[in-house]
């Protein structure tokens, strides 16, 4: 289907191409007010390469698309690929406003959220490129995951309720039975009733690891443990030592964690500085 088609072209390098043709300033339907899904505006656009009925392609959307596509716009056959996809955004956009049946209402949104999602997700990542943990960094949080890791390992189940009423029974009937009955008379009303299997204290919330380390093997928490998911009752299978990963190998890991870290706490940043108003329904 055409709509289809023109989604499809949505999730390519050059995504925001698509939008940013159909909302040309020559466009005698574009916006005049800025909104979120208005296109970003252009600087040093350089020479125009081609015009689609009028509408112009400048110079800066063919070096994008070359470096998206690794062309090299010096051989003539890779520039008219790239500016035939060009070519391609161009008609399809204009396509879409002049033929309403290609897409309905609900396909339009769709397109145009799909253009507004890649054009955030690229804002995101210069965001997150600007947020590079240095070498000092790097080794502070690897210091940081070893502490909070320990030197051993868990073998875990564990029942969670919503209701601390119903955590309490079943941590009242844990000592007469084994675990994993108790799981499965209690599975209908848990939350959850499953074996974690192997575990480390940094990969469960702070009040489940408190109260994970102070047990030993065989034996369930004495009373249901809170934490932002609920009520846990929480049995250890069995312990064992665990070495923490050396830093090279798992530094890449840890860059990635910080940098999304920092890139999450950035947008938190721009949200609240935003006047956001949620209007009731």
């Amino acid at each position: 289907m055409p709509a289809v088609i023109i989604l499809a072209r949505l999730a390519s390098p050059a995504v925001a191409m698509l939008c940013l043709v159909a909302c040309s300033a020559s466009d005698p339907v574009a916006p005049t007010v800025e909104g979120f899904a208005s296109p970003l505006p252009l600087t040093d656009e350089g020479a125009v390469v081609a015009r689609v009925n009028g509408i112009a392609i400048p110079q800066i959307w063919l070096d994008t698309m070359a470096r998206g596509r690794d062309l090299d716009l010096a051989d003539p056959a890779q520039r008219m690929r790239a500016l035939d996809e060009l070519v391609e955004y161009a008609v399809l956009a204009q396509a879409a406003r002049t033929q309403p049946d290609l897409a309905d209402g609900a396909a339009r949104a769709e397109i145009e959220l799909n253009a507004i999602s890649a054009r955030a997700s690229g804002i995101m990542a210069r965001v997150g490129a600007s947020a590079e943990p240095d070498e000092a960094a790097l080794k502070a949080e690897y210091d940081a995951q070893t502490r909070l890791n320990g030197d051993s390992e868990y073998d875990v189940s564990h029942l969670l309720f919503a209701d601390q009423a119903e955590a309490l029974e079943a941590t009242a009937a844990a000592p007469a039975k084994p675990f994993s009955e108790l799981q499965a008379n209690y599975k209908a009303r848990a939350r959850q009733s499953v074996d974690l299997g192997w575990i480390k204290l940094g990969q469960v919330p702070p009040e489940f690891a408190a109260a994970l380390g102070m047990l030993e093997p065989g034996s369930t928490t004495a009373a249901p443990v809170q934490t932002t998911y609920g009520w846990h009752v929480i049995h250890l299978r069995a312990k064992r030592p665990f070495t923490f990963p050396a830093f090279d190998d798992v530094r890449e890991g840890i860059r990635r964690m910080l940098v999304a870290k920092s890139t999450r706490e950035a947008v938190e940043a721009l949200k609240a500085k935003a006047d956001i108003e949620i209007v009731e329904q």
